[in-house]
């Protein structure tokens, strides 16, 4: 009986019935400490593991797929950090409490070419769940953000997407002002029939502003 038993599991897991999914991933706890409303925890490049502590400041995520992990950590509005961790198989990665650390200051601006209005707009930091708003010319994105690169990615109505890159120090403030492109007849870069002009100015049949 034996040999069956053998033969009889091994066809099980070549047709898949015996679940080994939870060995693909792994769990990520700890605690942070004097959180605030911006508090949260996410994995780099992973729109789908982020969370947020409970009142004690305790965290889990999951599930983490296997190998290294970079965690973005909002402790609140002056303090954040990066931690990268290894995750092993259905293992759980006990980080405890987490040391604080000075949160970076990453703005962005927005200008319009030729007089065009900014009526607002969006700004996503890439591979992140940070996304910020702009209501206005003048107006500016903010994001307290731990240490590091980051890519934003700007989109305005009328006048299309841009993408702006910068790093970060700690304690310190970035800031970066895009340009919008002339409107080409690219989807999304409409002109002023779409965000209008500013001031006195006038929407041309060229879609500028004068």
């Amino acid at each position: 009986m034996k040999p069956l038993l053998a033969i009889a599991l091994l066809a099980l897991t070549g047709c898949g019935s015996l679940d080994n999914e939870p060995l693909r991933f792994g769990v990520i706890r700890g605690q942070l400490l004097n959180t605030d409303s911006a508090a949260l925890v996410a994995v780099v490049g992973r729109d789908d593991l982020v969370t947020q502590p409970d009142l004690e400041g305790r965290f889990e995520l999951k599930p983490v797929p296997l190998g290294p992990a970079e965690l973005l950590v909002v402790i609140n509005a002056r303090e954040a950090r990066r931690i990268t961790v290894e995750v092993g198989a259905a293992s759980v990665v006990e980080l405890g409490e987490v040391t604080p650390a000075p949160s970076a200051h990453f703005e962005v601006y927005v200008d319009a070419p030729g007089g065009q209005r900014v009526n607002g707009g969006t700004v996503a930091l890439l591979a992140t769940p940070f996304i910020g708003t702009i209501r206005g010319f003048e107006d500016e994105a903010e994001f307290r953000v731990p240490p590091g690169c980051y890519d934003a990615l700007v989109t305005v109505a009328g006048l299309g997407t841009q993408t702006v890159s910068g790093c970060v120090e700690a304690g310190l403030t970035l800031e970066k002002i895009v340009t919008m492109l002339e409107p080409d007849g690219s989807p999304g870069r409409e002109g002023c029939p779409v965000s209008g002009c500013q001031g006195l100015l006038v929407c041309q049949a060229d879609r500028s502003c004068r």
